[in-house]
């Protein structure tokens, strides 16, 4: 009895079952749990944190990374005071470990870090914006066809006949003659009172 080909054959067959089942999983979960408008209504906060884990909105590697930068930091600066009380110790590279080891591995970690900082700040800003799945798009609506007017032949207008009526004749009045009455003047002269004249005396020798 071959045990190691019956082994094979089962092992096969479970990873064959193992995939058909992974692959209905997929589309289920494609379906009824990926898709932006199914997370509003989802009450189950399993299902919503599965959306959430399928949809990337959790970064789970900046912890990953917390964590590791924590520990190298930690380890780096515990192995070099460590060092400095062993009997071939080095107490200069067990200084320069502890001062420079802090600053490396904190650098190395902002370089990995730039790429998941950026992705995190861009899914910030989209949950920021107003849910574009949830609000209905309206149908466009199409602009109504607008008849073409005939063309319209100018037609100039007929002139009324104008009769024309002659002013009537003016009758010319000469003006009445005027009468001179001179004016008249009546003088009186005034009275003058006579008076004789005097006795006239002889001259005397």
């Amino acid at each position: 009895m071959n045990l190691y080909g019956y082994g094979s054959r089962g092992s096969a067959i479970a990873m064959i079952i193992g995939v058909l089942l992974a692959l209905a999983g997929t589309i289920v979960a494609c379906i009824l749990i990926v898709p932006a408008k199914r997370r509003e209504e989802m009450t189950n906060k399993f299902l919503i944190f599965l959306h959430d884990l399928f949809n990337f909105k959790q970064l789970f590697i900046e912890l990953i990374l917390k964590f590791i930068y924590i520990f190298a930091t930690l380890a780096i600066i515990l192995i070099g005071f460590c060092t400095l009380f062993t009997r071939n110790n080095n107490a200069l590279v067990s200084f320069i470990m502890m001062i420079l080891g802090p600053i490396f591995i904190r650098i190395m970690y902002e370089f990995v870090m730039l790429t998941i900082l950026l992705v995190k700040n861009t899914i910030e800003i989209n949950a920021k914006l107003p849910n574009k799945a949830a609000t209905p798009k309206t149908p466009k609506a199409e602009p109504a066809m607008t008849p073409t007017p005939a063309p319209v032949s100018y037609v100039p207008p007929t002139p009324a006949p104008v009769s024309y009526t002659p002013p009537a004749p003016v009758e010319y009045a000469p003006p009445a003659p005027v009468e001179y009455a001179p004016p008249v003047v009546e003088f009186t002269p005034p009275p003058t009172p006579y008076a004789p004249p005097a006795d006239i005396e002889p001259p005397q020798e």
